[in-house]
């Protein structure tokens, strides 16, 4: 595989998605970034939903335990990616993204956005190192974001109302800063969960 997902928006042009970087041990998911003939190997798993084939679901809770060395040149970018494929105007939610060395954000690029930088942003001091747990809950009214069990933040206006696709993405960063050769950057999963929106109140 050397792209992303058909329709799943992307910053891997820097580096080449290669899923023989992922392993699982001891029940945790691993993928290790690194450069090989002088490109950087990434990755970008997609979660089955709701324990089916399913890849796209409306609204509902999405939680996962993930830690990352700081490394250079690499980030995270766990996303929703809208089925439509019609981005920005059908938004995107990335929790947890951020460049590996630096700390761990949340955004909701809104409905009907005209711009990629028409969205909600959610900040932390939480770097990459340490495991996190990290969950958001998106409905029809809200979009709000946990770190920790702790919200770091709530949306309530022009909230996305497409099916959505999750994709574990994990790559270069934006700013072209080219990983170091001999750079490896383990990115660990422990779990990642999914629950269905029922419309009824939290």
């Amino acid at each position: 595989m050397d792209r992303l997902p058909e329709g799943v928006e992307g910053h891997v042009e820097e580096g080449e998605l290669n899923p023989d970087i992922i392993s699982v041990r001891n029940g945790v998911m691993n993928m290790r970034l690194h450069t090989e003939n002088g490109a950087p190997q990434v990755a970008a798993p997609e979660p089955k939903i709701n324990g089916n084939n399913e890849l796209n679901q409306l609204y509902g809770r999405y939680e996962m335990r993930f830690r990352a060395d700081p490394v250079s040149g690499y980030k995270l970018a766990w996303l929703l990616s809208p089925k439509s494929e019609i981005w920005p105007r059908d938004g995107e939610i990335d929790a947890p993204e951020g460049n590996l060395t630096g700390t761990i954000s949340a955004f909701m690029h809104r409905q009907g956005a005209a711009a990629g930088s028409d969205q909600a942003k959610f900040s932390t001091t939480a770097g990459f190192n340490d495991w996190h747990v990290l969950a958001y809950e998106w409905t029809p009214t809200r979009f709000e974001v946990f770190l920790d069990t702790k919200s770091i933040g709530c949306a309530t206006a022009r909230i996305l109302n497409t099916p959505m696709r999750w994709v574990l993405q994990s790559e270069t960063e934006l700013n072209k800063t080219y990983p170091a050769q001999n750079a490896v950057a383990n990115v660990q999963c422990d779990y990642v969960k999914a629950w269905r929106y029922t419309g009824k109140a939290a």
